[in-house]
C-alpha cells in the first residue's frame, strides 16, 4: 500500500483489554490488560476542525477501519514495563518514526485504563 508523502503517519503503543471493565483502580487495571500491540493512529483532519466536530477530536478517529492494529499481541509478562522496547513506524519501507515504547509516557497503561474505566 502506498500513501501520499504528506499523509501523517503515527504509530502508537496499544493495550488490549481481556474483558469489559468499569471503575478500576490502577492496581486492578493491570489484570485486565491482555497484551500490547502496535496501532496506526489515523485521523480524518476535516473532522478535527471545530465546525465539523464540535471540538471533539474523538469523532475524527472513530470511523470504521480507522484503528489498524497488529500484527502481534505481546503478553504483559513479555512486555514487562516496556523498557528498552522500540516502536518503529514505516511508510513504504522507510522508517518515519522510532521511539522507545514507554520513554515519553506520563502515565502507565494501567493508570490510563483506570482513568478510562471511570463512570460518568
Amino acid at each position: 500500500m502506498t500513501y501520499a508523502s504528506n499523509l501523517p503517519i503515527q504509530g502508537e503503543l496499544v493495550f488490549v483489554t481481556s474483558r469489559e471493565c468499569r471503575d478500576l483502580t490502577p492496581e486492578e487495571s493491570e489484570s485486565y490488560i491482555l497484551g500490547y500491540t502496535a496501532g496506526n493512529d489515523l485521523s480524518c483532519r476535516l473532522h478535527q476542525l471545530r465546525e465539523q466536530s464540535g471540538g471533539q477530536f474523538f469523532f475524527a478517529k472513530a470511523f470504521d477501519k480507522f484503528a489498524p492494529l497488529g500484527p502481534t499481541l505481546i503478553s504483559p509478562e513479555v512486555f514487562g514495563q516496556g523498557e528498552g522496547l522500540k516502536l518503529i513506524t514505516r511508510l513504504n519501507g522507510e522508517v518515519v518514526q522510532e521511539s522507545e515504547c514507554m520513554k515519553d509516557f506520563i502515565w502507565t497503561p494501567a493508570q490510563i485504563l483506570s482513568h478510562m474505566s471511570q463512570g460518568t
